[in-house]
């Protein structure tokens, strides 16, 4: 893999960002992980973190590229730069999560250019087109009920959010919580939904505790869900 890191001024917090592999690169906010994927049309911004300074300045240093933002679930620590753009996509399931207080971040998210931004819902099986690149939404919502991934089929990498990680292990934050049973239920069948298409992708991203990790956590995380 690639590597390249830069530390970008964004409105005077500093983000951190790395190319991990050829037109695909990490954006680090405090202790959760962006990423931007750019094809030959467009690009698309996978999170936006927690809303603190200007992520849209960084994500401007990396490509001019039209771009897609998509939220990988609403948590604040995801969604919580959005408003710099007029337009985001996410689950529609995500949008009650992303307009709720985040505490200090709040104030911050009124100097943003699109406060009242837009979002335009995908669902399952939803295609972004990049040129070149085409990237496919996964509904796999356990987490959270708005959670998505993302696969990268012509980079191979699988993003997924929070749902599968190495470090939070079968944390689940909802709005409607469900006992402990029916959460490993639910993310058992996203988790052998994901290993049914192994083959499609050799490397899986998540949102914290590191990236990229190996295949093998689906496994882990199947066990961990009995």
């Amino acid at each position: 893999m690639g590597y390249r890191e830069e530390n970008m001024d964004a409105g005077g917090f500093i983000y951190k960002s790395w190319k991990m592999l050829e037109d695909t690169w990490v954006i680090q906010v405090k202790n959760a992980r962006c990423y931007l994927l750019e094809g030959e049309d467009k690009a698309l911004l996978f999170d936006t973190g927690y809303g603190e300074g200007n992520i849209r300045t960084s994500v401007a240093a990396i490509t001019e590229k039209p771009l897609y933002v998509v939220n990988s679930h609403g948590h604040g620590d995801h969604s919580g730069g959005n408003g710099w753009w007029e337009k985001i996509y996410a689950a529609e399931e995500a949008v009650y999560s992303m307009r709720r207080p985040f505490g200090e971040y709040d104030a911050m998210k009124a100097e943003m250019t699109y406060p009242d931004y837009q979002v335009e819902f995908v669902k399952d099986g939803d295609l972004f087109e990049l040129g070149g690149r085409q990237v496919e939404v996964l509904a796999i919502p356990a987490h959270s009920e708005g959670s998505i991934a993302l696969l990268d089929k012509k980079a191979r990498i699988l993003l997924t959010g929070d749902e599968l990680e190495a470090g939070q292990v079968l944390q689940f934050v909802r709005d409607t919580q469900v006992p402990a049973k029916e959460f490993c239920s639910i993310h058992k069948k996203h988790m052998e939904r994901l290993k049914a298409r192994r083959k499609e992708f050799d490397w899986i991203c998540p949102a914290h505790n590191g990236t990229p990790i190996t295949k093998d956590y689906l496994d882990a995380f199947i066990e961990l869900d009995n």
